[in-house]
């Protein structure tokens, strides 16, 4: 077990990376990582369980969770001027925030379901550059994803083969340049 009980920052703005190679172990923040004057440059966590309990995450550069499950464990916000990536299930009845201003590769990544054994109680993406679900997203609430904040006319939003959107009888507000609905992938609101 790996335990943070306390705000995680970089010693230079932007300088400092972290990253975590827990696999078969639960890695728990319970602080906030990275701040607004002292983030992390990238973030890269590998674990059977990574608890988030400090609220914020905020890295400069990439955010990648890898590995069994993510619990929210309070109302969490993610916030990365690169990509952020899920390798991992999420699960946690808590709302999610995630933002990632990177231009330069698909924004946001949920490959590992959402909202599988505990829902989420709302998500809202701001990606600049594209958000991609490639497995199951279900969320007990609102759902509101923009995939081109930056309307430079290149964020998709794209549904793997096989997945599915589901708000549970909520808004389902979505914002793109594109939509890739590959095969049999769908998006179901207020079902």
């Amino acid at each position: 077990t790996v335990s943070f009980t306390s705000t995680i920052r970089s010693a230079t703005q932007n300088e400092d990376s972290l990253t975590i190679s827990a696999a078969g172990q639960t890695v728990t923040f319970a602080g906030a990582v990275g701040d607004a004057s002292k983030e992390l440059n990238n973030l890269s966590v590998t674990a059977t369980t990574l608890n988030l309990n400090g609220a914020t995450v905020n890295t400069a550069g990439t955010q990648t969770y890898s590995g069994g499950d993510v619990q929210l464990g309070v109302n969490t916000t993610l916030t990365a001027g690169g990509a952020i990536t899920s390798n991992s299930s999420v699960n946690g009845t808590q709302t999610l925030n995630v933002t990632s201003t990177t231009t330069t590769a698909t924004s946001v990544t949920f490959n590992g379901v959402v909202g599988g054994t505990s829902q989420p109680t709302a998500l809202t993406v701001d990606a600049h550059n594209g958000v991609t679900v490639a497995a199951n997203m279900s969320i007990n609430g609102d759902i509101n994803i923009s995939a081109d904040k930056d309307t430079n006319n290149s964020g998709a939003l794209s549904v793997s083969d096989g997945a599915t959107i589901a708000t549970g009888g909520n808004n389902l507000t979505a914002s793109f340049d594109d939509i890739n609905l590959n095969a049999t992938g769908a998006i179901n609101a207020g079902v």
